[in-house]
């Protein structure tokens, strides 16, 4: 908020402020994240969760351990562009107008950058055969 109160001269009073926040917190983060060179989309906490009545299997805990690190790992290897839109859609869980509005590019950019950030991060965790 700090960045925010510093640059409230340049906001545009005819946008919506949201999008106009959400654009600062989205440069910090993705200048943090090229300080750190490192980024988590899930916990691995938020992997271990389960419904009422499962039983816990420690393979598949394991599984999915691995899984989510090899995941954590690969989203650092995706484009600037692709990597900030699938943060957006599934960390933020923002709709496809909000992205677009955000970062200021059509709702079908933001669906085209989605598809092809999710199929080059599968390609790059599986491989090409699935």
């Amino acid at each position: 908020f700090i960045h925010a109160f510093k640059a409230i001269d340049r906001f545009d009073k005819s946008r919506p402020l949201g999008p106009w926040l959400y654009r600062i917190a989205i440069n910090l983060s993705i200048n943090f994240i090229k300080k750190r060179d490192r980024y988590s989309v899930v916990s691995a906490e938020e992997v271990t969760l389960h419904s009422k009545g499962t039983r816990y299997n420690p393979v598949k805990h394991t599984e999915q351990k691995m899984l989510l690190e090899k995941v954590e790992e690969t989203i650092t290897q995706l484009p600037e562009d692709l990597k900030t839109i699938l943060i957006l859609r599934v960390n933020e869980e923002m709709s496809y107008d909000e992205i677009a509005q955000t970062l200021d590019i059509s709702r079908g950019t933001v669906m085209s950058r989605l598809s092809r950030a999710r199929a080059k991060l599968k390609e790059l965790v599986f491989g090409r055969e699935r």
